[in-house]
Order: structure tokens, then sequence, then C-alpha cells
């Protein structure tokens, strides 16, 4: 009897932790890693939430810009996500911003103007691209179309620091310009 309810009282405390199945870490990154599983794959975007803010914070208090960045964009991802959205109709509002999309957008901008100044276009061109999807999907065309423009311009200026590079291209299309199009005509961009 003692053990079945050792086990009971296990099992009840592991439900209320945040990162059930999530290996503790310290470190950012894998912080982030665990935050997109539980957002993702297990549907937690409270825990996701929780580990991403943490970072956000840790990083901002290192002044660490690029984790500080990084930690934004995945912001941007739980925002906008399907899960964030389930949470809010099966629990109601309060735990996400009222206007997930337009915060979604923000914290993509930040990440991307961020990248910007270190450099680091192509993160800068994932975060760009990643707004304009944002903006799509909220029905605000116009921003979309500029989000799309910006992404492939920070493209451009990947190459031309890094000629060598070898960026990731959507099966189907030769290359960056084409994808980019392609999402601006989906956008219904002029």
């Amino acid at each position: 009897m003692k053990l079945l309810n050792f086990v009971l009282f296990i099992l009840t405390f592991l439900s209320g932790c945040a990162g059930v199945g999530i290996v503790y870490s310290s470190d950012p990154n894998q912080k982030l890693e665990n935050a997109a599983v539980l957002n993702n794959q297990q549907n937690r975007p409270l825990a996701a939430k929780r580990l991403i803010l943490e970072v956000i914070s840790t990083c901002e208090e290192s002044k660490d810009r690029i984790c500080t960045a990084k930690a934004w964009v995945q912001y941007g991802f739980l925002l906008r996500s399907e899960s964030a959205g389930r949470w809010e109709q099966e629990h109601g509002k309060g735990d996400f911003p009222d206007n997930r999309y337009d915060e979604s957008a923000k914290y993509f901008e930040k990440a991307a103007t961020t990248f910007v100044e270190l450099k680091i276009y192509d993160k800068a061109t994932h975060a760009y691209y990643n707004q304009g999807i944002t903006f799509k999907l909220a029905g605000r065309k116009p921003e979309a179309c500029i989000s799309y423009s910006k992404s492939l311009d920070t493209y451009k200026q990947n190459i031309d620091q890094n000629p060598n590079a070898k960026p990731f291209v959507p099966s189907g299309f030769s290359n960056y310009d084409d994808f980019i199009d392609s999402e601006k005509k989906r956008a219904g961009c002029k």
C-alpha cells in the first residue's frame, strides 16, 4: 500500500511538472529545443512559454544578443502556433496575448533586426520569412508582402557575405527568389 501511494505521489508530482519527458538543462539552446518539443509535439504551450521566457531573461541578463534573438524567434513561433490557439479555445484567454499574431510578428521583427545588426543574414532571412507567414495568417497582406521582400533582401546579403553558402531552398524551386515570388503570389502581393 505504501508503495502504491508513493507511486501515485510521484505520478501526481510529475504530471504537474512543466517538462515531463524533457530532461532539464541549463543550456539556453537546449531549453529552446525542449520548448519546441513541448509546443509542437506535446501540445503544451504554457510549459513551452515558461522555458522560452526563462531563456529570454537569461540571455538578456548576460547580454547575449544572438541567444536573445533566437529565443525571440522561438517565442514568435509559439505565439502563432496551433497549440497556443487550441489552448485559448479550451481554457480561455489570458495566458497568451489577445493579439497573438501581432505579438508573434513583433518578436520575429525584433529577432530579424538584431540578426541584421549582427550581420547574421541567414537567420534574419528566416525571421523575416516567418514574420511574413504570421502576417499572412492574420490576413494582413501588405505587411506579409513587406516581410517577404525583407526576407529576400537579407537572403541576398547573406549570399554577398558568404558566396560559398549553400542555403536551403524548398524543393520545387531553383532558387530563393523563385520561392519568395511564389509566396508573394500566394499572399496576393503585387
